[in-house]
């Protein structure tokens, strides 16, 4: 059985919406056997990086495997770099 789990992110000092996301919901513990596998960044229904771009915020890069799922960024300071494979750096 899986679910749709819904999110947002916030700023920390606003408090105002950056960023909505979801995630599947499963019951199955291991990594998922799938070319969309992982949490992706979208900005202006855009990808940003790839399935591999939020890995290191995972304690072990191996569980960013284990969903499948999308961040919709709204924030006007993240800002794609130009080969969209992340965010500029500030």
């Amino acid at each position: 059985m899986s679910d749709i789990e819904t999110f947002e992110i916030k700023h920390s000092r606003s408090d105002r919406t950056i960023a909505i996301g979801w995630y599947m919901k499963s019951e199955f513990l291991g990594t998922i056997i799938d070319e969309n596998q992982g949490l992706r960044f979208r900005k202006f229904n855009l990808q940003v990086g790839d399935r591999f771009l939020l890995n290191a915020f995972s304690k072990e890069e191996r569980f960013n495997g284990w969903v499948q799922g999308e961040i919709y960024v709204f924030d006007d300071n993240l800002i794609p770099n130009a080969r969209r494979d992340d965010f500029e750096k500030k």
